[in-house]
């Protein structure tokens, strides 16, 4: 998986987390869940990067993999 695809589901999480958030504050029914599902696309997509980052042999090229 490329950074630029681990960033765009980090922001994918962030968009369903407002989302959620607005549904949550209108006390419409899911928005408890989608919130606790945004947060956990959030948490998936933060370790996928740590792992990247820890494992990336060649130091130059960070984002171009």
């Amino acid at each position: 998986m490329k950074y630029k695809h681990i960033i765009v589901l980090f922001l994918i999480g962030c968009v369903f987390w407002l989302i959620g958030a607005l549904i949550r504050l209108m006390h419409w029914p899911f928005g408890h869940e989608i919130i606790t599902f945004s947060t956990f696309i959030q948490i998936i997509s933060i370790i996928i990067l740590i792992v990247k980052l820890l494992n990336n042999k060649d130091v130059n090229s960070k984002l171009n993999q």
